[in-house]
Protein backbone atom coordinates (compact mmCIF):
# COMPACT_ATOMS: atom_id res chain seq x y z
CA UNK A 1 0.00 0.00 0.00
CA UNK A 2 1.56 3.39 -1.09
CA UNK A 3 -0.48 6.96 0.55
CA UNK A 4 0.37 9.95 -1.71
CA UNK A 5 -1.64 12.95 -0.26
CA UNK A 6 -5.25 12.01 0.28
CA UNK A 7 -4.70 9.13 -2.40
CA UNK A 8 -3.43 5.11 -1.61
CA UNK A 9 -2.68 2.73 -3.79
CA UNK A 10 -2.64 -1.27 -3.36
CA UNK A 11 0.63 -1.93 -5.42
CA UNK A 12 0.01 -5.29 -5.39
CA UNK A 13 -3.52 -5.11 -7.44
CA UNK A 14 -1.89 -2.26 -9.55
CA UNK A 15 0.53 -4.46 -10.87
CA UNK A 16 -1.22 -7.33 -11.84
CA UNK A 17 -3.90 -4.89 -13.20
CA UNK A 18 -1.16 -3.70 -15.32
CA UNK A 19 -0.19 -7.34 -16.32
CA UNK A 20 -3.41 -8.76 -17.30
CA UNK A 21 -3.99 -5.69 -19.84
CA UNK A 22 -0.55 -5.96 -21.32
CA UNK A 23 -1.27 -9.35 -21.54
CA UNK A 24 -5.27 -9.20 -23.10
CA UNK A 25 -3.40 -6.02 -25.43
CA UNK A 26 -1.02 -8.39 -26.64
CA UNK A 27 -3.36 -11.05 -27.51
CA UNK A 28 -5.03 -8.35 -29.19
CA UNK A 29 -2.79 -7.68 -31.51
CA UNK A 30 -2.13 -11.35 -31.98
CA UNK A 31 -5.68 -12.09 -33.07
CA UNK A 32 -5.71 -8.40 -35.31
CA UNK A 33 -2.33 -9.69 -37.02
CA UNK A 34 -3.28 -13.00 -38.06
CA UNK A 35 -6.71 -12.04 -39.47
CA UNK A 36 -4.95 -9.11 -41.30
CA UNK A 37 -2.36 -12.10 -42.39
CA UNK A 38 -5.60 -14.16 -43.70
CA UNK A 39 -7.14 -11.09 -45.63
CA UNK A 40 -4.17 -10.24 -47.08
CA UNK A 41 -3.63 -13.88 -48.38
CA UNK A 42 -7.43 -14.22 -49.61
CA UNK A 43 -7.42 -10.60 -51.21
CA UNK A 44 -4.03 -11.82 -53.16
CA UNK A 45 -5.21 -15.12 -53.96
CA UNK A 46 -8.68 -13.42 -55.48
CA UNK A 47 -7.44 -10.03 -56.78
CA UNK A 48 -3.44 -10.28 -57.17
CA UNK A 49 -3.71 -10.93 -60.93
CA UNK A 50 -5.20 -7.12 -60.84
CA UNK A 51 -2.17 -5.80 -58.72
CA UNK A 52 1.03 -3.76 -60.43
CA UNK A 53 4.23 -5.38 -59.54
CA UNK A 54 4.84 -2.47 -56.95
CA UNK A 55 1.23 -3.50 -55.37
CA UNK A 56 1.74 -6.81 -55.15
CA UNK A 57 5.77 -6.48 -53.85
CA UNK A 58 4.35 -4.27 -51.40
CA UNK A 59 1.77 -6.49 -49.85
CA UNK A 60 4.30 -9.34 -50.01
CA UNK A 61 6.67 -7.24 -47.67
CA UNK A 62 3.58 -6.72 -45.75
CA UNK A 63 2.57 -10.16 -45.64
CA UNK A 64 6.24 -11.16 -44.36
CA UNK A 65 5.83 -8.80 -41.30
CA UNK A 66 2.95 -10.04 -40.29
CA UNK A 67 4.08 -13.79 -40.33
CA UNK A 68 7.08 -12.65 -37.87
CA UNK A 69 4.63 -11.24 -35.83
CA UNK A 70 2.46 -14.20 -35.87
CA UNK A 71 3.01 -17.91 -35.08
CA UNK A 72 2.81 -18.41 -38.49
CA UNK A 73 6.15 -16.86 -38.87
Amino acid sequence: MAKVGPFEVELGNLAESREKGMSDFSQLNQVMAVTRLLELENTEGRFGAFFTDKQRTRMQKQMELLKKLTADG
